[in-house]
């Protein structure tokens, strides 16, 4: 949900909100007409458990057949509330969580913006260094990509992915995240629709594939809930996991409400299960705002990941997001119920 401030759009959280929200809480709680309306044969979804996807092609990160990866995200600034002391490299983050969960994450997300990749998979390898899978988020602008603009350093992005899949295996790769945002209201520059969203993640893919990253590079499409959903797809070929972003925003609760996360993502679930039921869903970002009640909104929160057995990865956001003035960072007491609901071996 970080990303660059110079590149957000001159509107306030609030201002965005208030166009785009009015119609969810009209319907109530989190489902927006375009998920009222977009496949409604998901109301009468029923699972069982264990999901068992079919295997990934290659050396990508294969979903666990029975419970859920469990990672983080944060920045230095973020951390070094709780850790004042904590020096600013990113292995000691990773340590840090790991003495504080009291489990080492499976997952560590690293966003940075296009043109950085050698600092990109630099922070990759010091993840994997730590035995943990990295989740690379890179965004690009997808009228230039479309055009070629960015074919060279992709391309050695492409070539460095490649080198550290042969090293350390699969990792996880997402760009343009939450694309499928109201092209109105868009905070993000790649909000552009979805016909041009495909192109670039489609060329962006084959440059990928032609330069051998793809056997380990495990694509990640994600999207955000209160959105509409199936016309960015990729296509099969192009995604290997669905991820989905979803936070309590309280800043909003004017214009959605108080929201779990079971609210947030209980029809996008369903809706991925029965129309791409062959591939793995990940809880790609999830947050509440730092408060008192915090805690019990993140232990309620895996409660509910527990309880959809083709969730199949979870990365909690301990971030403050500038750019729309959003404070998901962790209290003390939040670290500690995590600590405490990850005893549960269900969360890997």
């Amino acid at each position: 949900m970080l990303i660059n401030k110079s590149l957000a759009k001159n509107v306030s959280r609030r201002e965005f909100l208030q166009k785009s929200g009015m119609a969810a809480l009209a319907l109530g709680g989190g489902l927006t007409f375009s998920a009222l309306t977009e496949g409604c044969a998901t109301l009468t979804f029923k699972e069982e458990a264990p999901v068992i996807y079919p295997p990934l092609k290659g050396h990508k990160v294969q979903p666990p057949q029975d419970g859920c990866l469990f990672g983080v995200r944060t920045v230095y600034d973020d951390v070094k509330r709780r850790a004042p002391n904590i020096p600013r490299h990113l292995r000691y983050f990773i340590d840090y969580f790991t003495k504080e969960l009291n489990r080492k994450p499976s997952i560590f997300a690293i966003q940075i913006w296009v043109g950085v990749h050698k600092t990109l998979m630099l922070r990759a390898k010091i993840t994997a260094d730590q035995g943990v899978i990295p989740f690379v988020y890179t965004g690009f602008p997808p009228f230039h990509v479309t055009k070629g603009h960015y074919d060279r350093p992709l391309r050695r992005m492409a070539e460095k992915a490649r080198r550290f899949g042969e090293k350390y295996g699969g990792f996880f790769i997402n760009t343009m995240w939450e694309m499928n945002i109201d092209t109105i209201n868009r905070p993000w520059p790649w909000c552009v629709g979805p016909s041009l969203f495909k192109e670039a993640w489609h060329r962006m893919w084959h440059i990928f594939e032609e330069n051998g990253a793809n056997e380990y590079a495990t694509w990640v499409i994600e999207y955000q809930v209160d959105f509409p959903l199936e016309s960015y797809y990729p296509g099969d070929d192009y995604v290997d996991w669905i991820g989905l972003s979803g936070y309590n925003n309280k800043i909003s609760q004017e214009y959605y409400g108080y929201r779990q996360l079971s609210q947030l993502i209980s029809w996008p679930y369903r809706y991925f299960r029965v129309n791409h039921k062959d591939k793995p869903i990940m809880q790609a970002e999830f947050g509440s705002p730092i408060g008192r009640d915090q805690p019990k909104w993140l232990k309620k929160a895996l409660g509910t990941l527990k309880s959809l057995p083709g969730m199949k990865a979870a990365i909690c956001w301990d971030v403050f997001d500038h750019t729309i003035d959003e404070d998901m960072t962790l209290s003390e007491e939040s670290v500690k119920a995590l600590r405490e609901a990850l005893k549960d071996p269900y969360f890997i």
